[in-house]
């Protein structure tokens, strides 16, 4: 029997066992130690942990960076490796490390949103378990502490808790910690939200490994059931992998400093997903039969049935999302219309917006959707994700927001839609 130490083992053991000697000797001045920072990490390969009274044999090893250059002042090189059965090392992290001493704000703050009201959309954290189960990433119930998700465009916002770590060790005994691996991992597991349901599904498996910079501070909560929010942004994402940043903080303070900030977290995709077990009643088939209705004996009636299919929840949310930016702009479009605008229209411009003007009420009332009232108090920042997110998702979100952002020169006759085609 084997356990997996991902990357959380790395860092938990890099924040209980170096960060106290980091602290006493990286300090350039003689100002209070705020908390840890690190930059450069790459995780290179993880780590199988035999399930014997034996273990494995793993080294930590750690020293001053020696470049000369003022950057490199305070910072030290660190290095994970194991011994493997034949006596030889494996590197499994890397990266650099330094204390922080230094008040000013941190260049993440100025990236997100800390509006709860621009995430609109909820997500069930039992989604993202159960998808990254399906891709062969299996996490065990206490490493399941996502409380809540919800996004707007592709900037979602996770809470979750600390757990009760302890209760897992013998006799309940654990030693002081700054960053638990289970609350990194709480922390890694949020970074599928900010991808979209249709890239998961196309991305299959995927895996982190490196992280171009990350803070932690030394204040940091570790009392059981304390909640925090992170926000998250999604930088980049293609065929190989995905990149995104995130903001920890504690929970209900959106105007507070963020606890924990991640930039450049690099995400490699393992190519398809890994199929699941199969059923065991079915290994070895090489043939099975199934009876189906003979179309030559249906009934008219019956055709509706037999083709009826259960939608694709990727396409139900890329239909909610062309909803919610075909809204914006046509609210936008009213609001910058005047009445002498209205008052040229042609007939069949004229037709268009009442039937705009009947699509703005049916927000306002709520009847595009649950909370389709609040739309119009948005912010710019929140219509152009949203605008981005359909762009990329479908040939039909780019022709919409391409058109839409013509609408108003269109119905001022300014411009034609043929031509935007």
């Amino acid at each position: 029997m084997y356990a997996t130490a991902n990357s959380s083992s790395f860092f938990s053991t890099l924040a209980s066992s170096i960060l106290p000697y980091v602290a006493r000797t990286g300090s350039v001045s003689e100002q209070p130690v705020l908390g840890y920072k690190s930059k450069d990490i790459e995780i290179i390969k993880s780590l199988a942990i035999p399930d014997t009274a034996d273990g494995i044999e793993v080294q930590l090893a750690l020293r001053p960076v020696t470049e000369k250059s003022l950057d490199a002042q305070g910072w030290f090189e660190f290095h994970v490796y194991s011994i493997g059965d034949e006596g030889s090392w494996e590197e499994h992290c890397k990266g650099l490390v330094a204390a922080r001493t230094d008040t000013a704000a941190l260049p993440l703050a100025e990236k997100f949103s800390m509006n709860l009201v621009d995430y609109s959309k909820r997500q069930h954290p039992n989604n993202i378990f159960k998808s990254l189960q399906s891709k062969g990433i299996n996490h065990e119930p206490s490493f399941q502490n996502l409380v809540s998700i919800h996004s707007g465009g592709n900037q979602p916002v996770a809470s979750f808790s600390v757990a009760d770590s302890a209760a897992l060790m013998p006799a309940k005994f654990e030693r002081p910690h700054l960053l638990h691996p289970i609350t990194l991992n709480a922390l890694l597991q949020s970074a599928y939200a900010a991808l979209p349901a249709n890239a998961q599904k196309s991305m299959g498996a995927s895996i982190p490994r490196f992280i171009k910079s990350m803070f932690v501070p030394s204040t940091l909560s570790s009392t059981v059931g304390h909640r925090f929010q992170r926000f998250l942004f999604l930088d980049t994402q293609n065929s190989q992998g995905f990149d995104v940043s995130m903001a920890t903080i504690n929970e209900g303070e959106t105007r507070s400093t963020p606890q924990i900030e991640i930039n450049g977290l690099h995400y490699q995709s393992l190519g398809e997903s890994i199929p699941a077990e199969q059923n065991p009643d079915v290994v070895g088939v090489c043939l099975k039969g199934r009876w189906q209705p003979d179309l030559l004996f249906l009934k008219p009636e019956d055709f509706t049935e037999l083709l009826a299919r259960d939608s694709d929840p990727a396409e139900d949310e890329m239909v909610v999302d062309l909803k919610r930016a075909a809204y914006h702009i046509i609210h936008d479009a009213l609001v910058a219309i005047t009445k002498a605008d209205v008052d040229g229209l042609d007939d069949h411009h004229r037709s268009l917006y009442d039937w705009m003007q009947t699509q703005d009420r049916r927000a306002s009332r709520k009847e595009l959707a649950p909370k389709s009232a609040r739309w119009s108090k948005a912010s710019a920042g929140v219509k152009q994700l949203f605008y981005d997110n359909v762009s990329s998702a479908s040939v039909n979100g780019r022709l919409l927001v391409r058109i839409g952002k013509a609408l108003l020169p269109i119905l001022r006759r300014d411009n034609s839609p043929t031509e935007l085609i």
